[in-house]
């Protein structure tokens, strides 16, 4: 197994998007958790945030790629 310091320092210099918007959907979901949310769907809110980033993090990514082919 890799060391968990090395993965978070990959993902925050390499791929910011996707750290970013992990963080923040730990403390959104954290937030709802705090103010009254139930545990299931605080379970769902931080999967949801997550996948939106995820796929932000893809997007992102797709645009560096084409951008760079069609400089080539």
């Amino acid at each position: 197994m890799r060391n968990p310091w090395k993965v978070i320092a990959g993902l925050v210099f390499d791929d910011w998007w996707l750290f970013l918007g992990v963080l923040a959907a730990i403390l959104l979901s954290y937030l709802g958790l705090s103010f009254g949310m139930n545990g299931p769907t605080g379970g769902w809110l931080l999967t949801l945030f997550i996948l939106i980033a995820l796929i932000l993090s893809l997007s992102m990514e797709y645009r560096k790629k084409v951008k760079q082919a069609g400089r080539t």
